[in-house]
């Protein structure tokens, strides 16, 4: 079942349907699948921001949500956030991030 969900956010990720591409990567059901403006354009201007969220670890991820004390609101927007922490590290997101998002990341220890 993995590899299906696999090969349809590859061709998710060749057509640029981000919002997509994250939905059948990651296999997790979103409260928002709203990406802002910024974000969309970021995603299709830096191809490499798109490439780190395909191949970012699905397991890594619910680990790491898993950690929270308190309630980590399942917006797409958010997962962003905590992907870029991960594994992409881009200033340009970090420096958009929200800030009880970013208190949340901070306390339990995913810094860039």
């Amino acid at each position: 079942m993995g590899t299906i969900f696999s090969s349809i956010a590859i061709k998710n990720y060749k057509e640029k349907d981000w919002v997509a591409m994250i939905r059948n990567h990651f296999c997790i059901r979103l409260l928002d699948e709203t990406l802002p403006n910024w974000m969309l354009e970021l995603l299709d201007s830096q191809k490499e921001l798109s490439k780190g969220i395909l191949k970012s670890s699905r397991s890594e991820l619910l680990n790491i949500l898993f950690r929270f004390s308190l309630p980590f609101p399942l917006k797409i927007e958010n997962l962003i956030y905590l992907i870029n922490r991960l594994s992409i590290f881009n200033e340009e997101i970090s420096s958009k991030e929200n800030l009880i998002i970013k208190k949340q990341l901070d306390r339990i220890g995913i810094n860039n």
